[in-house]
């Protein structure tokens, strides 16, 4: 009668079923809780070898962080680095603003404004130069020296 209550609770309350990884271990490491202790070793110490190398190698391959914050462009430079200001005609091409401002030795600084003004900068000693040659080109309307001081 013994016999039958012990089949009884046995088809009741089966034994865990082990995986088929944990028992292939098992019997290739012996089997008992040796085998375990031993699986759960190697596993806590493959954790922590990939824990010690993976900052170093995200350390070799992350760009450095720099706490300054940098622009990708450059940055415009204001208004009072120029020293002209030039009014190109409405109809005036692309080609012929580039033009007009390579002729007068000058570089383009900022513009359009709000008022379609560009504002150029020009050697100091050539100043008068430039603003006659900008003067004399068809497709500009003004060209004046920003500063006061300066030639007119």
């Amino acid at each position: 009668m013994e016999q039958g209550w012990q089949s009884l609770r046995q088809r009741l309350n089966p034994a865990p079923r082990r995986g088929r990884l944990v028992v292939a271990l098992r019997s290739a490491f012996g089997g008992g809780r040796a085998a375990t202790w031993t699986i759960a070793a190697q596993a806590a110490l493959v954790l922590i070898v990939a824990g010690l190398a993976l900052p170093q190698a995200m350390r070799g391959t992350a760009p450095s962080v720099d706490p300054v914050y940098h622009a990708l462009a450059a940055p415009a430079a204001p208004a009072s680095a120029g020293d002209v200001i030039v009014v190109f005609r409405p109809d005036a091409t692309a080609q012929d603003l580039t033009q007009a401002i390579r002729d007068a030795g000058a570089r383009l600084v900022d513009g359009p404004t709000e008022a379609d003004a560009y504002v150029l900068a020009v050697p100091a000693n050539a100043q008068a130069t430039a603003l006659k040659r900008l003067r004399e080109t068809p497709c500009v309307t003004l060209a004046e020296p920003i500063s006061p001081a300066g030639p007119s």
